[in-house]
């Protein structure tokens, strides 16, 4: 084939691509493909409202998944390049139905929440899923892509427990401060269950009292205390400011009787927004278990065994794996991953805070 002939079918191909085939702007990533009407497809990128879902199907792996689509996350509504919730009407290959199609503008590296995914499993927290995509909406190639499982009552359900009733955290107002006592509705919301008001109370009347064993015991009566401290210790350890008053999700369960702790959305790891003590200090129920010398050293263990779990050498690996997975799409991304950055010099600048948040880290567990 002469020269012209083989650029004719390069164009083919890249022109399959585009559509919304399997070609070159993959990468060997699964392609996510929404299809809906065109009249839906210029509201949605144009003018649509968070959560104000729309009839649309995702082609994913060959199946077609009938669902409601709609934009999600409120720092990319006026980005070029748009984060996606999809709800699906039925089974998915992926073993959830609900998941959200992040943009990571916020994450130029697209590496952060693939390492978080790892560290907050590590600690034996349940972990929504995440997996790095290629999307296209109507065959136009929309670009790279984080999908990740969101957590519902359907995701405690198949990791084998029921919840009855689910919160998430109001933006940056989850502080458990007093105004959460004499209102626990202004820090956090039930998401498709009862408000239960004395559970929640419950926590905030703890983080602002006198450390003492009676107090410790009501708390305990009515929350898994280890989950708080393995979701505390991973956050610290990923120096995610932003998850402590923003991304947390709270659960109870009908068979204990009590809350537990489970992670959501750490894009904004390693992001200098605070430092170390002022991390520690930033959410009263973080700040109040330190106060308790017995859960300050359990909080302690936690960082030391993720310290030793992912030593630096084996934190640069995962990156630099990460990075090789996703730099093709990342290239061919219409926004550079988000933020018309250079892959490379994003995921440096991820080690260089990473390598000076455990200098931080060493220095406290090394402390008495």
């Amino acid at each position: 084939m002469g020269s012209g002939g083989r650029a004719i079918l390069w164009l083919l191909l890249f022109a399959t691509g585009c559509a919304g085939g399997p070609g070159p702007l993959t990468d060997g990533l699964k392609t996510a493909e929404f299809r809906l009407s065109e009249d839906s497809a210029a509201g949605l990128l144009m003018g649509g409202k968070e959560k104000e879902f729309i009839a649309a199907s995702l082609w994913l792996e060959g199946t077609r998944i009938p669902g409601q689509l709609s934009l999600a996350g409120q720092h990319s509504l006026d980005h070029p390049k748009k984060s996606l919730q999809f709800e699906a009407t039925g089974e998915t290959p992926l073993g959830f139905r609900s998941m959200k199609l992040s943009a990571q503008v916020r994450d130029h590296s697209f590496l952060r929440s693939l390492l978080g995914e790892r560290i907050y499993a590590a600690t034996g927290l349940s972990t929504p899923r995440i997996e790095p995509v290629v999307v296209y909406l109507n065959r136009q190639h929309q670009g790279l892509y984080l999908l990740i499982e969101r957590v519902t009552p359907e995701f405690y359900l198949s990791r084998g427990g029921r919840i009855d009733r689910l919160y998430k955290s109001r933006l940056l107002r989850s502080t458990f401060t007093e105004t959460m006592i004499a209102d626990p509705r202004s820090g956090v919301e039930a998401v498709r269950s009862p408000f239960n008001e004395k559970e929640i109370r419950r926590l905030a009347l703890w983080a602002n009292s006198a450390p003492s064993p009676e107090s410790l015991a009501a708390l305990e009566a009515g929350l898994e205390l280890e989950s708080m401290l393995r979701y505390f210790g991973a956050t610290t350890f990923l120096w995610n400011c932003d998850g402590l008053d923003n991304n947390l999700r709270i659960a109870h369960t009908p068979a204990s009787g009590k809350l537990s702790f489970t992670p959501w959305d750490w894009d904004m790891s390693y992001s200098p927004l605070c430092g170390f003590e002022a991390l520690l200090a930033k959410n009263r129920l973080l700040a109040k278990l330190l106060e308790y010398p017995a859960l300050r050293l359990q909080f302690k263990q936690i960082l030391s065994r993720l310290s030793g779990e992912f030593p630096l050498e084996r934190v640069e690996a995962l990156l630099e794996a990460d990075f090789h997975r996703i730099q093709g799409a990342y290239a061919r991304d219409r926004t550079l991953g988000g933020g018309g950055r250079d892959a490379s010099r994003e995921k440096e600048e991820l080690k260089r805070l990473h390598r000076g948040w455990r200098e931080q880290l060493d220095a406290f567990l090394g402390a008495s």
